[in-house]
């Protein structure tokens, strides 16, 4: 097996966006486009989510951590079927 990109796919590593549904605490909370890559993901808007959640002490710190490049911790992720030792970071 190989982890390099098949040969006509090398367009699917480049940034790409799409809506995405955020959910807090099991709560959905909204919908927002993001911008992703296979390593990270970048919330168009962070503020708006922040201000849609009641319970956060420290907004102004979360807002900047939800800014910019976020990586995606892919590698955590539990493939169907599997749940033992993945689905944490």
């Amino acid at each position: 097996a190989s982890n390099a990109i098949p040969s006509g796919f090398e367009s699917l590593s480049r940034p790409q966006q799409s809506l995405v549904d955020i959910y807090y605490g099991g709560r959905y909370i909204m919908s927002q486009v993001a911008t992703y890559t296979p390593d990270t993901i970048a919330l168009r808007s962070p503020e708006e989510l922040v201000r849609r959640i009641d319970d956060i002490a420290a907004p102004a710190l979360i807002t900047r951590l939800l800014s910019g490049d976020i990586i995606n911790h892919s590698q955590d992720v539990c493939p169907p079927g599997q749940t033992q030792g993945c689905g944490r970071l």
